[in-house]
């Protein structure tokens, strides 16, 4: 017998559920593959009970590949989702249950409505920890309809080698249809040519670089000899900077062209355009249905011609998307590729090639036969038809989109998603799972942050005078804001700061941790948007190659935050600075002006919301 994926992993810690699989002969690949289907899903529900078992997440994608294999991609989207997030869900009921602990006790046991209402959220909470909860029926009852939600999932229990490139599972979901599930295929050519974690390690050596000379300004009781060589430092820094922000340019165009592919980023990473409307999609997926058919009429392939008589839900979403972002391609040949590997005709490119020519004539269609989204049609006018320009792919700037919500997985979290090259205009924001979206939608369904409600602190341990010098002034043009600098706040003083105000500004050294543990953030009520101006203030921490990442800025969101907002790597205290200075800083706007900021700084793709 083929040893199971994973098999390893559960004869160590579940050989009671592995010795009956031993004890039989197997007489072929069916009843194997049924035997091994069996034993996962007889871990499972041993695992619900102790769900922070890292092989509670890996097993969880294990069973989810093969519900993909057989074309239930509903199970296979809930399974995902309830591999995301795992540690994070616990510590979020946890901090729950001792907030109403502690109320309870403050009021001499009462028990409040306020607690009541906690208390059965987090009840509700606590069920999706069952990976049988249909979170996807969840979702479609509270997420508003522009929104998209990408989950990209790292496939694999036990990863031979961290610095290998992770193969990825793409599950998206948006308001009204079905969810799509793709799994990324690599060759092992491309997977052997892109390391992209690799890139984490320039990074850390930027970010010792920075803690060089950043710790420690110059005075005037340094040396000429002293000042010589932290100018000396700051030249190296920045030749290196230069260098890995060419590196990070290059590995974005090859994750976008080699590891993701240019038609799956259109069709998973772009928002849903604002313009659209339900009654327009469904008469577009109807003509692209009848297409598929009219196609099977002239094959002989009894499978091929089934597949195009019959598509799936998934397939003919797919290629809707793929017609109506066709602009963002950058030539006609990654149009192919996409329908290729949607309708998987990847031994019939000639039928593939017949199909594409006739997807893509749909759109010179009067708009009552195939009715585009009113600015996908006037970009395709102002770019004179449906070929790209000689310069490369047609500009979409000016084409509004809803928000994308990014759920990442493991060690992929540190890669800057945000920036890659074709989704330059479209806005991002990441949360640690499903789970929290739906829960901060029942809870803050109309969210209000006053932009006048806001606390500063400025270089509260004195070591960056000229962020003193640059932030003061721009502070204090804002009489209603109110906040401190060069001090540390105490353990209570934060706490009120963080439960009072709307919007708490720190500038300053990393997130604030040395100053404010991730405990002490977790045991306060926190109301406050967290502006966390500072080195990898928002970079979550991995323990391991298959534990959950964790970091302040989960922190922050499980003590009831509404966003934080952070850096993914090392930054300079004046590059901060420059990002709040800035005339267009909106508080209530910050997800398309940071997504400005990612495309117009050097290296600042690590700002993320």
């Amino acid at each position: 017998m083929k040893d199971a994926p994973g098999r390893s992993i559960l004869t160590v810690k579940y050989p009671e559920l592995i010795d009956f699989a031993d004890a039989k002969d197997f007489k072929n690949e069916e009843e194997d593959l049924a035997i091994e289907e069996d034993v996962v899903d007889r871990v499972l529900h041993c695992l619900d009970e102790f769900p922070t078992i890292p092989e509670y997440a890996s097993l969880l994608k294990l069973e989810a590949l093969e519900c993909v294999s057989i074309g239930d991609l509903l199970r296979a989207f809930n399974l995902l989702s309830n591999a995301h997030g795992v540690r994070f869900r616990q510590d979020f009921v946890c901090v729950r249950k001792e907030k109403i602990w502690r109320q309870n006790r403050d009021h001499a046991k009462v028990e409040s409505s306020e607690n009541t209402r906690v208390a059965e959220q987090n009840m509700k909470f606590c069920e999706n920890f069952d990976h049988e909860f249909d979170i996807y029926r969840e979702v479609q009852k509270v997420i508003p309809k522009h929104w998209a939600v990408l989950q990209i999932s790292r496939h694999g229990i036990y990863p031979s080698d961290p610095t290998d490139t992770p193969r990825l599972i793409l599950s998206r979901v948006t308001r009204g249809d079905p969810p799509l599930v793709t799994e990324v295929r690599v060759t092992p050519t491309e997977m052997a040519e892109l390391s992209v974690l690799e890139f984490h390690q320039e990074v850390v050596e930027l970010n010792d670089q920075v803690s060089m000379f950043c710790k420690k300004n110059d005075t005037d009781n340094d040396s000429a000899e002293i000042r010589q060589q932290r100018k000396d430092k700051r030249k190296e820094y920045v030749e290196h900077r230069v260098n890995v922000d060419h590196k990070l340019s290059q590995m974005l165009k090859f994750m976008e062209s080699a590891w993701i592919r240019r038609w799956m980023v259109v069709c998973y990473f772009l928002g849903i355009l604002a313009d659209d409307k339900p009654e327009y999609k469904q008469k577009r997926k109807a003509v692209i249905a009848q297409q598929l058919k009219t196609a099977a009429n002239e094959v002989t392939d009894p499978v091929i011609m089934q597949r195009l008589l019959r598509p799936s839900h998934s397939q003919v979403d797919l290629l809707d998307k793929l017609i109506c972002n066709r602009h963002s391609l950058h030539s006609q040949s990654e149009f192919l590729d996409g329908v290729t590997e949607i309708l998987d005709l990847f031994d019939e490119l000639k039928l593939a090639t017949t199909i594409t020519t006739r997807l893509r004539r749909l759109p010179s269609r009067d708009h009552a036969s195939f009715p585009l989204p009113p600015s996908s049609v006037s970009t395709s006018k102002q770019n004179k038809g449906d070929r790209p320009p000689a310069g490369g792919r047609q500009k979409t700037s000016k084409l509004v989109r809803g928000p994308v919500i990014l759920v990442l997985d493991t060690s992929i979290h540190q890669l800057p998603w945000e920036a890659l090259p074709m989704v330059k205009n479209q806005c991002f924001t990441r949360i640690p799972c499903i789970h929290y979206m739906l829960d901060r939608l029942s809870l803050h369904s109309t969210p209000t942050v006053s932009p006048d409600n806001v606390y500063f602190l400025a270089n509260p341990d004195g070591t960056l005078p000229d962020v003193e010098t640059r932030m003061m002034p721009y502070f204090n043009a804002h009489p209603n804001w109110s906040g401190v600098k060069r001090v540390i706040p105490t353990e209570e003083e934060f706490s009120k700061i963080l439960s009072e105000r709307d919007i708490f500004i720190y500038c300053g050294h990393g997130s604030g941790c040395n100053y404010f543990p991730i405990q002490s953030i977790l045991k306060c009520d926190v109301r406050a948007v967290g502006l966390l101006f500072g080195c990898s203030s928002s970079a979550l921490d991995q323990q391991g190659v298959i534990s959950d990442p964790s970091g302040v800025s989960f922190a922050y969101l499980a003590a009831g935050s509404p966003a934080v907002v952070g850096m993914l790597t090392s930054v300079t205290d004046r590059e901060t600075d420059d990002i709040t200075n800035r005339d267009d800083f909106r508080t209530d706007l910050l997800p398309r002006f940071l997504n400005t900021l990612r495309h117009e700084f050097r290296f600042r793709r690590g700002v993320k919301v």
